[in-house]
């Protein structure tokens, strides 16, 4: 399960409670691959807060520097 989206999560998730309820997997099979599914979502939601963060960082930086073209200008 390499680079997926939330949604590819999210629907992974769902298809292990499908299989499981079908009998396809064990309890312990789902218990495994729940985990990993878990692990991948909170890595992908970690990562996203670090873009938000980086993309604040750099707008405020912007904005700074707005400033200061503008304040020269005067």
């Amino acid at each position: 399960m390499g680079d997926l989206t939330l949604y590819e999560i999210s629907n992974a998730g769902k298809e292990l409670q499908l299989m499981l309820m079908q009998e396809e997997l064990t309890e312990e099979e789902y218990q495994t691959a729940m985990a990993q599914i878990e692990k991948l979502f909170l890595e992908k939601n970690e990562n996203i807060i670090k873009l938000i963060r980086t993309m604040e960082t750099a707008a405020e930086g912007m904005k700074k520097e707005e400033e200061r073209i503008h304040e020269s200008r005067k």
